[in-house]
């Protein structure tokens, strides 16, 4: 038997809402510096506050002195985000089932 949905679509904001998700970018940020071997600042985090992902990747190279191109830090944080999400990341309590 068929189920009715009393709606035809629905739009939901994942991070945070679906997925217990929060924490994902201050890890990235974690498992960036340890693999340079750096120690993650306090300030860091605020001072990206606004940046976009080319301008924190210019400021990160330019304050830690790091040989690699913006673009290549960018493509780390990327990948870094994707496994996170992909491998840790849990839905929300009761989140699964709602949507199934």
């Amino acid at each position: 038997m068929r189920s009715v949905c009393p709606f035809s679509f629905a739009l939901f904001d994942l991070d945070g809402t679906l997925l217990d998700s929060m924490y994902v970018w201050a890890r990235v940020d974690e498992l960036f510096f340890a693999s340079r071997g750096l120690q993650l600042p306090e300030d860091y985090g605020k001072c990206l506050g606004g940046m976009s992902y080319r301008e924190s990747a210019i400021y990160t190279v330019e304050r830690f002195h790091l040989p690699d191109p913006w673009e290549a830090i960018v493509d780390e944080w990327m990948e870094l985000a994707r496994r996170e999400y992909a491998q840790c990341v849990p839905f929300k309590p009761h989140a699964l089932e709602y949507l199934r």
